[in-house]
């Protein structure tokens, strides 16, 4: 009997339709064709107190935000997308980004004794937003990793 292969097969399945659902937001009316957001370690040379970048590519309807966070542990934390909004009516795009706890299959059983290291990581990342049509005349990035708020609001250059 192939139990196993079944059970890890449609848990793959289901889990794949519900990732669009994992992160907070408003997509007015189809504006916004694709969001991808990734996540790798932060270099010795990253200014980690910087706020984000925000960089516009009218050209592609493309909006890229990069920054670098403060996440806590390297072993259980990392940066994580919490919201991507955009509000037709005023032209905006909203982004947050926090740290939160990682996933993955030794933190997700509750019964494997797993530690979490006491150092202190930052994360950089890079999220690209993919417009359909419209295009933000303004945006406005948040980052959350337990230090004082830091927020960038760029318009695009004319």
């Amino acid at each position: 009997m192939r139990r196993r292969e079944l059970l890890v097969s449609t848990g793959v399945a289901v889990s794949a339709g519900c990732i669009g659902g994992l992160v907070g937001g408003r997509w007015s009316e189809g504006h916004v064709h694709d969001v991808d957001f990734s996540v790798q370690k932060s270099t010795s040379d990253t200014e980690v107190d910087a706020p984000p970048t925000v960089e516009f590519r009218p050209e592609s309807n493309r909006v890229v935000v990069t920054g670098t966070l403060w996440v806590g542990s390297s072993s259980c934390n990392e940066a994580k997308l919490d919201d991507v909004s955009y509000h037709e009516r005023d032209g905006r795009l909203d982004i947050a980004v926090t740290s939160g706890e990682k996933g993955g299959l030794l933190h997700d059983v509750p019964l494997l004794p797993v530690g979490c290291t006491a150092d202190m990581s930052a994360d950089a990342y890079e999220l690209v937003v993919t417009f359909r049509d419209s295009f933000p005349k303004t945006v406005v990035a948040v980052e959350h990793d337990g230090k004082p708020e830091r927020t960038k609001a760029t318009k695009p250059v004319d």
